[in-house]
């Protein structure tokens, strides 16, 4: 069964899609959070990666090294294999699945659907995992007043909840804002509510000493 949302590689939410994932693998018993661990050293000390989580500090190898690790060993883990990926498939608008079908060496082998590979890659290009993407979201948050008054038109729900999305997918690929704080700061004393505005400056002052 497909995930509630339709989800579009052009037009991706990555909150949105990370979320209703986590629930479909706790729903379906999928033994979550582990089911997406990967690991990504072995030896006498073995770490993992959750690709949910970390996706981009993950690798397409280490996905399809993974899978292929446990995919013929027995029927309950390929049954929650093919299931997942089936899941994951059915949740893409038919663009988006198009995109991914042009590539599906990289996640079928030996005729078998991949859902790990497959994940990693939808990830990948929902989340546009590059230095680009990066430098877009910290320059949205130079922008944030801006966005508050022409955007979200005041709305402070609509505002965190945009700056939220942005943060989830700096965190996603290993990176951060540092300078988030006084752009959020900026954005809210640009806005018009001025009892609102004094709050902000003590809150700010607070802070600041």
């Amino acid at each position: 069964e497909e995930l509630k949302t339709v989800f579009l590689i052009e037009r991706p939410n990555m909150t949105v899609f990370l979320n209703q994932l986590k629930t479909r693998a706790t729903e379906a018993k999928y033994n979550y959070p582990s089911i997406f661990d990967i690991p990504i050293a072995a030896g006498e000390n073995p770490t993992t990666q959750n690709l949910l989580m970390e996706f981009g500090q993950v690798t397409l190898e280490q996905c399809v090294q993974y899978t292929r690790s446990y995919i013929h060993q027995g029927a309950y883990q390929s049954q929650n294999n093919y299931q997942f990926f089936r899941c994951l498939a059915k949740t893409l608008g038919t663009n988006s699945k198009a995109v991914l079908d042009q590539e599906e060496e990289q996640y079928i082998h030996n005729r078998v659907s991949n859902r790990v590979a497959f994940l990693k890659l939808l990830l990948t290009k929902l989340s546009a995992n590059t230095r680009a993407t990066t430098s877009a979201i910290r320059t949205r948050h130079s922008n944030l007043d801006q966005y508050i008054l022409e955007v979200a038109k005041e709305d402070i729900s609509a505002f965190k909840m945009y700056v939220k999305q942005q943060i989830s997918t700096l965190r996603s690929i290993g990176q951060e804002s540092n300078d988030l704080l006084e752009n959020h700061f900026a954005a809210y004393l640009s806005i018009s509510n001025t009892m609102f505005c004094h709050a902000i400056r003590n809150i700010q002052n607070t802070y600041d000493n």
